[in-house]
């Protein structure tokens, strides 16, 4: 169900990949991988509910210490989005900072991951030109992947934004 879930957010069917995190959240509230997919779901939402980030963001400051690198890469970028969501910036660019370091020595899907999510946080507060750079990386990513087509599509709808010429160039 889990990766259900996440090709559905990727194919922007997010109300049916929302519904069903919050199903199986409800149902397995305590399982942490059920709880990383819940809040990896709101983050894709353009406008999530405001109670259920704050709910996500405070439960998962006291995420599990035991998490694998890419379990860590993961967890700081979707608190990145969160906290995105709830227009925390410093605190936001602070926990994608953290993704990317961690993922600084990886590739493919590892990689294009922090970078989307970082990218969506700066479309978010604004900077296009910025979520674009990010965008433009995560589609360089080598092992291609599912997130790098998804970085690809992203980028094609925002370039028509920028305001950066050579970014303009490429649209």
């Amino acid at each position: 169900r889990q990766t259900y879930i996440d090709l559905r957010n990727r194919a922007g069917m997010s109300w049916e990949a929302i519904d069903l995190a919050r199903a199986l959240h409800v149902r397995y509230p305590e399982r942490q991988d059920v709880q990383a997919q819940w809040w990896s779901t709101l983050t894709e939402q353009a406008r999530p509910d405001a109670q259920e980030v704050n709910e996500a963001l405070s439960r998962s400051q006291i995420a599990a210490q035991d998490m694998t690198t890419a379990k860590q890469i993961e967890h700081h970028a979707t608190r990145g989005r969160l906290l995105a969501h709830s227009q925390q910036w410093e605190q936001a660019w602070q926990e994608h900072e953290q993704a990317l370091l961690l993922a600084q020595n990886s590739q493919g899907p590892e990689l294009a991951r922090p970078l989307i999510a970082k990218a969506d946080s700066l479309y978010e507060a604004g900077l296009i030109n910025e979520s674009c750079e990010h965008l433009w990386q995560a589609c360089a990513t080598y092992r291609y992947s599912p997130y790098t087509v998804h970085a690809y599509r992203k980028l094609n709808a925002r370039l028509p934004e920028s305001t950066q010429a050579d970014l303009q160039s490429i649209a």
